[in-house]
């Protein structure tokens, strides 16, 4: 008999346990072994991704990026919407199923901050290096990969990429002497 399986999110949604006060995020589909615990969630029997205080806080952050009004930086920027939000937050599911159980705290962004154009960049440091991962109100997303190499740094970008890359791109950053 195979184990059971939590599905990782393609969206994410959000209520709270009256029981407990802490936030569900209901799961569309899954890759991690339910009833697995992590530092950043916990992956439930009934496909529920509860997080707790690490990745609450990351969320909070993201959220608050929306408080932003007009002209934030004193030179015209966007508002952060909550379509660019939704964006964002919407990657977390995959991302914490995906590497949770190898660098537990670092599945978090190491850096949120709200861009002129009202897009966020995300920024994640791992042992292979920095990913800044700028998300677009569009869907769309651009990247900044610093991979370290020792005493040399290998510098890759490009924009207009599609979220089903972002997951290579982490790993390479998370997993940088594995086969890929």
């Amino acid at each position: 008999m195979q184990p059971q399986r939590a599905m990782c999110l393609n969206s994410l949604r959000c209520s709270s346990s009256s029981a407990t006060g802490a936030e569900i995020y209901r799961a569309d589909s899954v890759i991690a072994p339910s009833g697995t615990d992590s530092k950043a969630a916990r992956i439930c029997d009934d496909g529920t991704i509860q997080v707790n205080d690490l990745m609450r806080g990351t969320l909070n952050r993201l959220a608050n990026l929306t408080n932003l009004g007009t002209n934030w930086d004193g030179e015209g920027a966007r508002p952060v919407s909550v379509f660019t939000l939704a964006n964002a937050i919407s990657l977390f599911p995959d991302i914490v199923c995906q590497f949770y159980r190898e660098v537990e705290r670092a599945v978090c962004p190491y850096d949120v901050a709200p861009m002129t154009d009202g897009g966020i960049v995300l920024e994640w440091r791992g042992e292979g290096g920095t990913l800044e991962l700028e998300v677009h109100q569009s869907r769309k997303f651009s990247y900044l990969l610093i991979e370290d190499g020792g005493e040399e740094k290998h510098f890759e970008e490009s924009e207009n990429i599609s979220r089903r890359e972002i997951i290579p791109l982490l790993s390479r950053i998370f997993r940088p002497r594995r086969e890929r």
